[in-house]
């Protein structure tokens, strides 16, 4: 009994802080103070949802804010604020130290594989008022300078400090954007819906988790890096099932070569194959990429069958290939991409190969 009486207590206590403000004047009258003060446990980070309309080729990009607090105090009908700012990337620039390098003896290590840590962006929270907090479907009002802005939740509301996720809309963008396809089939043979735009927005948009609808259907949800204001937006956008591909080995040989200087040639070669179910004409880009050699005794090169890219290190890639194929309806491509590895006879085997 003693117990839970003494855990009941220790549930009900809370930390109180005073402020105790001198003040003195020439003369006397009323006054009014605002108190200023920064707490920890209290941040943002924004999500997005996309939604496309292929038939109007329009895209509407919705920003809105997950606010939470842990900060001991409950915010009670406060005008809340979301700053863009970033002071989690600190106040001075970085600076640059001696970048020595050395021969060093091959060590052997065990690579271990860390998973990718999700860069959420932890913005400052203002609030102000006295100190609700549900969903605000209106957006948010954009204010600040040049150089810093912030959202202002419009009306009042109310954030428990019980570190609870709380959504609020911030912005929405509607963009006219270019619908074409694209296919890796070296990685999985299917096509993707892609879209590209000019980014019109007021303000730059800050990385975050992202959900993507196509005509009012999910699609899928992935990343987004972020974007400014006149930057030019190219993502995916779903697979899109009325595009087949098909991906098939033809052929791979290995065989010696030459007289008195011997060398083993190793030739690899493909045939994608693209259908357009649609009816209408679709640009696809089909990315494929060829082996990069980083010995020279090792020569690389594309075979005579292989169908001329329109494209060769695509994005500053090396080896990276593209070819752009107008598919009209019901239309069908083929493609062929070899090529072989060439390096003397007494180097056993290659790395990577």
């Amino acid at each position: 009994r003693l117990e839970r009486e003494l855990a009941d207590l220790g549930s009900q206590q809370r930390d109180t802080s005073v402020l105790d403000l001198q003040y003195s004047a020439a003369t006397g009258g009323n006054a009014e103070f605002t108190i200023e003060y920064v707490v920890s446990q209290a941040y943002w980070r924004p999500v997005y949802e996309w939604r496309l309309d292929t038939q109007t080729a329009q895209l509407e990009m919705i920003q809105s804010a997950i606010v939470q607090q842990n900060t001991g105090e409950d915010w009670s009908d406060v005008a809340l604020s979301v700053s863009l700012a970033r002071p989690s990337a600190g106040g001075q620039l970085p600076e640059l130290q001696p970048w020595w390098i050395s021969v060093a003896e091959p060590v052997l290590t065990e690579s271990v594989a860390s998973p990718m840590a999700e860069a959420e962006m932890l913005n400052r929270v203002r609030v102000s008022g006295s100190k609700v907090m549900a969903a605000d479907m209106a957006e948010a009002n954009l204010a600040g300078t040049e150089f810093t802005q912030s959202y202002q939740i419009g009306g009042r509301s109310s954030l428990p400090g019980d570190n609870q996720e709380r959504r609020f809309r911030l912005s929405s963008t509607a963009m006219d954007v270019s619908l074409s396809a694209r296919t890796v089939p070296t990685r999985l043979a299917q096509a993707w819906l892609f879209i590209e735009g000019e980014f019109n927005g007021e303000a730059a948009l800050p990385p975050g988790r992202l959900t993507m609808y196509q005509d009012n259907t999910l699609v899928g949800q992935n990343y987004f890096e972020g974007i400014r204001p006149g930057a030019e937006l190219a993502a995916s956008f779903g697979v899109d099932d009325r595009i087949e591909v098909e991906y098939e080995l033809m052929e791979q040989t290995r065989e010696s070569e030459g007289v008195i200087r011997r060398s083993t040639q190793q030739i690899r070669q493909y045939q994608i194959t693209a259908h357009n179910r649609h009816n209408r004409s679709v640009e696809l880009t089909v990315l494929d990429q060829m082996p990069v050699s980083t010995d020279e005794r090792i020569e690389v090169e594309l075979t005579r069958a292989t169908t001329t890219p329109d494209e060769r290190d695509v994005d500053d890639q090396p080896g990276v290939l593209a070819w752009n194929l107008d598919l009209g309806a019901g239309q069908s491509r083929e493609i062929i991409i070899g090529y072989s590895v060439s390096y003397p006879e007494n180097i056993e085997t290659i790395v990577g190969w």
